[in-house]
């Protein structure tokens, strides 16, 4: 057994198809992120400051609380001042893509804290077609939630 550090995140806002600009639709993820304490405070270790993502992925018209695959948080305040998040989920078959980033800046945390832009392709075959671009939020009601999830995630596995 090691120590691990983890959370529960929900963030939830609007997708916009690239064949439909005008046209926002409901988009929502919920994750558990989770990694070991020790390779995620390690510098010298290919999982600093990154965690695993499990959960799922809700998109109206396309698909409704799909599981998240190969789901990744990478924290990387130093560097690019960003939180990147990946993952894939499939419907029907087709794999799809999902990256987004928030774009930290320290005079504007809540806003750069809560907000994650990201598109999402789709393969098809043995090509990529950008498939959406979205923009969603972390609500600051669920902050108090957020913030347990921390202490809840902080223990042995």
């Amino acid at each position: 057994m090691e120590p691990y550090i983890g959370f529960h995140e929900t963030m939830s806002g609007v997708y916009t198809s690239r064949l439909d600009k005008d046209q926002e639709k409901k988009f929502a993820f919920t994750v558990d992120a989770t990694a070991p304490l020790r390779k995620f405070v390690n510098p010298l270790s290919n999982s600093f400051m990154v965690t695993h993502l499990d959960g799922v992925v809700t998109m109206k018209d396309v698909c409704e609380g799909l599981p998240i695959q190969e789901g990744v948080l990478r924290l990387d305040f130093l560097r690019t001042h960003s939180l990147d998040y990946q993952f894939c989920f499939f419907v029907d078959g087709r794999e799809y893509a999902y990256r987004g980033s928030k774009d930290l800046d320290l005079l504007q945390p809540v806003h750069t804290m809560t907000t994650l832009n990201g598109h999402i392709e789709v393969y098809e075959g043995k090509k990529t077609v950008d498939f959406c671009r979205s923009v969603c939020k972390f609500d600051l009601g669920d902050l108090s939630q957020f913030l347990h999830s921390f202490l809840q995630g902080l223990g042995m596995k």
